[in-house]
């Protein structure tokens, strides 16, 4: 009896090593996840699996973004999947600490505001952690 426990130990710690491996290793091709979306007016919205925020446009909407960039680059376990400050479209990947999970981000200047649109990529609800992830960039972008 005592070596089945065992056995049935090693089996679920080897199966939560799989799913930690499939979750940080399964490819995110930017053919994929480097979309925009609609344009959407100005503010806050809950998105399917995620959130977005439309900042309305600035004088320089290249510099505006360019500063989103450099913010979102300086934070922790995130970085850039595909696209240029010069297409004015940008894909960022930010993934959990412990996990791994990987939450995909999209902002591009649309026709009225620069959109910030962040979803996760496994999972059915993402907890609020895409909107407190948009919100703190953008926070750091407004000046005090």
């Amino acid at each position: 009896m005592r070596g089945l426990t065992s056995l049935s130990l090693i089996v679920v710690v080897l199966l939560i090593v799989a799913l930690m491996a499939y979750i940080r290793l399964t490819p995110l091709p930017a053919a994929r996840f480097h979309k925009r979306g609609p344009d959407k007016p100005v503010g806050e919205q809950v998105v399917p699996i995620g959130f977005e925020i439309v900042l309305p446009l600035t004088d320089d909407p290249q510099a505006q973004l360019a500063a989103l960039d450099r913010i979102i680059l300086n934070s922790p376990r995130t970085r850039r999947l595909a696209g240029s400050l010069a297409d004015g479209h940008l894909s960022y990947v930010s993934r959990t600490a412990f996990w791994g999970f990987p939450d995909i981000t999209n902002v591009w200047i649309g026709a009225n505001g620069v959109h910030i649109r962040g979803r996760q990529r496994f999972g059915g609800k993402d907890f609020g952690v895409n909107a407190t992830r948009i919100r703190g960039w953008v926070a750091r972008l407004s000046p005090a």
